[in-house]
């Protein structure tokens, strides 16, 4: 059994939801490229191709920034409505399954690893993918630093992928 606890922040909550769903930001480029490509056919027939290049590309950040931000406005307003989402969590994991606590409100889920698609190992997160939609977050920062291996080893070793 491994146990412990960390902070998650509002700012790993929003890396986490951010880089998670990669599938959003590939739609996004494309709908941005297809303004782009309007603009050019619209707007800048008469400019040179260095102009017209130029123009493309700060047209494109600007667009792409602008969803991004959509974006992360979105998941402030959802963190608003779920505050439970961030703040002190103790984590438990065991040869069962993964029990997460919220030590303000003192609620526990319990997740079984028959649950779990795929563990995902970043830098400071072990993310444990229940569907395309759900993913749950557990931090190294939770676990004294030498069982970061022993811990991946084990949650992958139970995750029947």
């Amino acid at each position: 059994m491994y146990q412990g606890t960390a902070n998650f922040s509002l700012k790993d909550y929003l890396f986490i939801n951010l880089t998670v769903n990669t599938k959003k930001y590939i739609a996004y480029a494309g709908a941005t490229l297809v303004i782009c490509l309007w603009f050019i056919l619209l707007f800048m027939k008469g400019y040179t191709l260095e102009r017209q290049i130029i123009s493309t590309i700060f047209i494109f950040i600007f667009i792409f920034l602008s969803f991004v931000v959509a974006e992360i406005i979105t998941l402030i307003k959802k963190l608003k409505k779920y505050p439970h989402s961030i703040g002190v969590r103790e984590f438990i994991i065991t040869k069962e399954g993964f029990q997460t606590k919220n030590l303000e409100k003192n609620e526990a889920i319990f997740f079984i690893w028959d649950e779990f698609q795929c563990l995902i190992n970043r830098k400071k997160f072990w993310l444990l993918k229940i569907n395309d939609q759900q993913i749950k977050v557990i931090p190294h920062a939770a676990f004294n630093e030498t069982k970061i291996k022993e811990i991946t080893q084990f949650i992958s070793d139970n995750i029947d992928i």
